[in-house]
C-alpha cells in the first residue's frame, strides 16, 4: 500500500546555503495558485491541458492529499520571499514501499536561472532518503524541458523506461528515478 504521511504538522523547515523549505500552507494559496497558473508552470506540468484553478480548487486539493503527498515551499533567504515549490507523492511503484513521486518548479520567472531549483531539489532528496525513510524516488518531465533533465542527472537520478503502471498516457515524457542505494553512493563523493 505504500506509507501514509501521519503528521504533516509536524514537518520539518529544511535549510541551504542561500534558500530554507517549509511545508506548504493553506495561506499560500494565493502564490500557488499564481505559479500553477503562470505559463512557464503549467506548460511543463501534467495538468498543463487543463483550465486554471481557483484558490477553491487548491485548498480542497490541498486538504484532501495530505495524508499522501508532502509539499513544501521554496523560500529565499535574502528577502525572505517565495519562490518556487517541491513535492512528494507517496506511494508504493516497482516493489518498493517506501517510494514517492518527486515534482519541482520555480514559480518566480525572475528567480529562474540562478542554481535555486538545483540547491532545492538537492537537500529535496537528501530530506526523502533520510528523514522520510524512502527507498525510491522517480519524477517524470517533458522530454523538451532539457534543463530539468540536466538537473536530474547531475543530482543523479537516471532516465528508465517508465512502469507499466506509471506510464503517462499522452507522448513526450520522460521517466527518471534514484534509489536510495545510487544516492548513498552519490553522496559519499
Amino acid at each position: 500500500m505504500g506509507i501514509l504521511l501521519r503528521n504533516y504538522d509536524n514537518l520539518p523547515i529544511l535549510a541551504t546555503k542561500r534558500l530554507y523549505l517549509r511545508p506548504m500552507l493553506p495561506s499560500d494559496t494565493d502564490v500557488v495558485v499564481r505559479w500553477r497558473n503562470s505559463k512557464h508552470v503549467s506548460e511543463m506540468s501534467r495538468e498543463s491541458f487543463q483550465r486554471s484553478i481557483t484558490p477553491k480548487q487548491h485548498l480542497e486539493w490541498f486538504h484532501r492529499t495530505r495524508q499522501h503527498r508532502v509539499d513544501y515551499i521554496i523560500m529565499q533567504l535574502d528577502g525572505n520571499v517565495p519562490i518556487g515549490s517541491v513535492n512528494y507523492t507517496l506511494c508504493e511503484i516497482n516493489g518498493y514501499e517506501r517510494s514517492a513521486l518527486s515534482g519541482r518548479y520555480i514559480g518566480e520567472v525572475d528567480m529562474m536561472g540562478r542554481g535555486y531549483a538545483f540547491e532545492a531539489a538537492h537537500r529535496w532528496l537528501s530530506f526523502g532518503f533520510e528523514e522520510l525513510q524512502l527507498e525510491f524516488i522517480w519524477g517524470y518531465t517533458r522530454e523538451q524541458n532539457l534543463p530539468n533533465i540536466w538537473y536530474n542527472r547531475k543530482l543523479g537520478l537516471r532516465i528508465t523506461p517508465f512502469p507499466p503502471e506509471l506510464r503517462p498516457e499522452e507522448p513526450g515524457w520522460v521517466c527518471m528515478q534514484i534509489t536510495k542505494k545510487d544516492w548513498g553512493r552519490m553522496s559519499k563523493c
